[in-house]
């Protein structure tokens, strides 16, 4: 059995099924390349050798490669003597783990782009032809682990976007939380889509005291539509604020819960703010936003493009593996035991008053 661990670096430990050692592999020479070949997922690519050297006290050799301008991949091979005049071999397992350059939404999207490849893909080819070294690499998942790399995987190509989009530089937090998540995907559907819907149940919204909001409010009572335009509309991003223009906010199935208040402030007609607070039973409220900057590319390379367009066979991947399991874990499961499990969970109009929802 094959095994992955992760250490704090992190770390991560492959068996290496074939490999081979030419003696010169300590000459290191000018402009070399080393090649990892993705076979089951149709992708490889080749990244300059920027050290080769023995750890001292050891019989480990460090090779690191520059896989991006902003990460590099540095492997940890132990190097077994060889005892009759061949060329020497590799023990049976290599340590890989990944070097930051320079920190930044890029860097975690590399870096995480080759973890899943790592774990997901059935075996890895590592090559270093100028040396006459090749290796054939097994790694397995650490399934508790895919899910999360891929998800922040994700997070990071928004936050590139964003990054080039609107002039912004950004670290990710690690972990991302919830509420940080939620900021990095509002703001590039904000930009991405322009009009989109966004989960929302009740909340409260500044209006000023004038006749203009005294009929929509009035309309908005009577037909359960809320329409009302918010500029301009700031949003935060990992502590920092951007533009997104005028935003057009609209609630269906809608009513104001502080009635009294709303027709109390709105009755002064003086300009000054107040909120109201309003309730949309439909679970959502639309959001489009007109004069939110324009989607820019990121900066993409060959490297960064073959990255990128991983992302469907990444995730057909994990899918069926997460699926195989499932499918074994509800083998034998009768009918009855089988419907409680797939029931909808019911919820009553309290339960979406706590906070925690």
């Amino acid at each position: 059995m094959f095994t992955t661990t992760i250490a704090v670096k992190p770390e991560m430990s492959a068996n290496v099924e074939t490999a081979s050692l030419d003696s010169t592999l300590l000459e290191l020479a000018s402009e070399t390349a080393v090649e990892l070949t993705f076979a089951d997922f149709s992708y490889s690519f080749s990244a300059p050798l920027v050290e080769l050297s023995p750890i001292a006290g050891s019989r480990q050799v460090l090779v690191k490669v520059a896989v991006d301008e902003t990460v590099n991949l540095v492997c940890g091979m132990k190097v077994r003597p060889s005892d009759n005049g061949e060329d020497a071999r590799f023990d049976d397992e290599v340590k890989i783990h990944f070097e930051t350059v320079r920190h930044g939404p890029r860097a975690d999207f590399v870096v995480t782009t080759l973890k899943a490849l790592f774990w997901l893909a059935e075996t890895v080819r590592l090559q270093i032809p100028a040396f006459q070294l090749e290796a054939q690499l097994k790694f397995t998942a650490p399934m508790g682990e895919v899910g999360p790399a891929l998800r922040r995987r994700m997070m990071a190509h928004r936050l590139m976007l964003i990054e080039h989009t609107c002039g912004a530089r950004f670290l990710m937090p690690q972990p991302l939380s919830r509420v940080e998540e939620d900021q990095i995907t509002f703001a590039w559907h904000a930009i991405a889509d322009r009009s989109f819907d966004w989960p929302f149940y009740q909340g409260s919204f500044s209006f000023r005291a004038d006749e203009q909001t005294r009929e929509m409010l009035a309309q908005a009572e009577q037909s359960g539509v809320f329409k009302f335009e918010v500029a301009p509309f700031n949003c935060e991003v990992l502590d920092q604020r951007l533009a997104l223009g005028r935003a057009i906010v609209t609630l269906e199935d809608a009513s104001l819960i502080n009635t009294e208040d709303v027709s109390r402030e709105i009755e002064r007609l003086d300009n000054h703010e107040f909120q109201a607070v309003i309730r949309t039973m439909k679970g959502a409220i639309q959001y489009e936003f007109p004069a939110a900057p324009r989607l820019a590319e990121v900066c993409r390379d060959e490297r960064m493009m073959g990255l990128i367009n991983l992302e469907p066979p990444l995730d057909k991947r994990f899918s069926q593996i997460v699926n195989g399991f499932a499918a074994g874990s509800l083998a034998g499961l009768t009918e009855e035991e089988m419907d409680e499990l797939t029931a909808p969970l019911q919820l009553d109009e309290e339960a979406f008053l706590d906070p925690e929802i």
